[in-house]
């Protein structure tokens, strides 16, 4: 049997990830009255998780720190997103239009995070 590799299994836990934390800000946009203690506390668990991801895949020497900070803006500014859409403050496509460009974000922001590690591991580690 053919088992993905570690690296493909992190970067689809990492757009797990990114997705529960995206549709936690949105429901804690929408919660109201008793429901906003309850969303807040899956948004807090969300971003736990897009952390966890990170961090397991920086320890396994997948990605480098550049690549964590540039995943972590992904799911932040996916989580804006999410928020001004609710409110209105700046015109937003269909609902699983934006699932797709969080999507796309997170797969480009991997690749560009493992190619580095790649040229730093084959260059000899440099630090960041």
């Amino acid at each position: 049997m053919n088992m993905p590799n570690r690296s493909h299994v992190l970067q689809g836990a990492i757009q797990k990830a990114a997705r529960g934390a995206y549709e936690a800000e949105r429901d804690l946009t929408w919660a109201s009255g008793q429901h906003v203690a309850q969303a807040a506390r899956l948004k807090q668990k969300s971003i736990a998780r897009c952390e966890r991801v990170l961090m397991q895949a920086l320890r396994e020497n997948l990605i480098r720190a550049r690549g964590v900070r540039d995943l972590v803006g992904v799911v932040l500014d996916a989580q804006l997103v999410a928020r001004w859409s609710i409110e209105g403050q700046v015109p937003t496509p269909h609902y699983w239009t934006q699932v797709a460009r969080l999507k796309r974000a997170v797969d480009k922001a991997w690749r560009t995070a493992r190619r580095r590690q790649s040229l730093a591991l084959i260059i000899g580690g440099r630090h960041e």
